[in-house]
């Protein structure tokens, strides 16, 4: 059973992911590199979360990005990626420290941020994303 989930898991991770649903549904599980480049490929803005269950900060900042990825449904889609589950992720994208959002726009990696933010500093960065041209 826990090998047939290790399969299934990542594969509706990635659909809710692309269909625009929020990425926190896959909070802790694993994602295939496929799937993941699947996501980031995809056309418009994703904000990938990278973090893990024992870092403080990335607990402090879950409220946070659950609550932008309620106010920003259809606009900016999330995925949040635990670096203990996913180690080839967090070594590719050389993640030495957490909680690091990475931002895609049309495939390409625009923007990071590494720590905490208050969220009308989490509001206001996400919000470029939003305007033309950047």
């Amino acid at each position: 059973m826990k090998n047939l989930r290790a399969q299934i898991v990542p594969v509706l991770f990635a659909i809710l992911v692309l269909d625009g649903c929020s990425g926190s549904a896959g909070h802790g599980a694993a994602i295939s590199d496929q799937a993941f480049k699947q996501a980031t490929d995809a056309p418009g803005v994703l904000v990938v979360d990278f973090w893990a269950t024992w870092c403080g900060p990335c607990m402090a900042m879950k409220p946070v990005v659950e609550q932008a990825e309620k106010d920003y449904a259809g606009k900016i889609r999330f995925l949040s990626v635990d670096v203990d589950e996913n180690k080839s992720l967090a070594n590719q994208f050389e993640i030495q420290a957490i909680p690091n959002f990475i931002v895609f726009k049309d495939g390409k990696k625009v923007d990071a941020r590494v720590g905490g933010m208050n969220p009308a500093d989490f509001k206001k960065w996400l919000d470029g994303f939003l305007t033309p041209g950047k």
